[in-house]
């Protein structure tokens, strides 16, 4: 019986270990290939700022990250003009004939690295909103926060 609650405490210990290490990588899948880049690497080239009005925070917040294609052109050798976005809690979305230089992956907020508790650690958003009232979120439902996983779709 100590043997068994030991296992299952031991189990409980690694569980938060494993979403931590789950939150470390974003995955890029193209074709039949997995890549896999630490949120560490991506944070290191944020290389984009910029202060913009963000509807979900209302209020000026300032943006480090990087052009989602750069990411995807150094990681998939190419840019794939479909793509499917998948968050840590399984929400997807597909993105067709996207603009280049508009999206960005969001690595920090404020100076500060994103982290599942604020809707990270990477965040997909736009770089300019130009025309949409920042008032109305639903016009904002292609931004994506907490994503895990970028898949090229045929």
């Amino acid at each position: 019986m100590k043997f068994v609650q030991s296992l299952f405490l031991s189990l409980i210990c690694l569980l938060p270990l494993s979403a931590k290490a789950q939150e470390d990588v974003l995955t890029l899948v193209d074709r039949k290939s997995r890549h896999q880049v630490s949120v560490e690497s991506l944070r290191q080239e944020a290389d984009l700022e910029f202060t913009i009005f963000e509807p979900f925070r209302g209020r000026q917040v300032k943006i480090r990250g990087i052009f989602l294609e750069q990411v995807l052109r150094k990681h998939l050798s190419r840019v794939p003009s479909k793509i499917k976005l998948i968050a840590h809690d399984d929400y997807d979305l597909v993105f067709t004939d996207w603009k280049t230089d508009h999206w960005v992956l969001v690595t920090h907020e404020d100076d500060k690295p994103l982290s599942l508790r604020n809707q990270g650690p990477l965040r997909l958003i736009e770089r300019q909103y130009h025309g949409r009232d920042p008032k109305n979120l639903r016009d904002f439902n292609d931004w994506i926060w907490m994503l895990k996983t970028i898949e090229a779709l045929p």
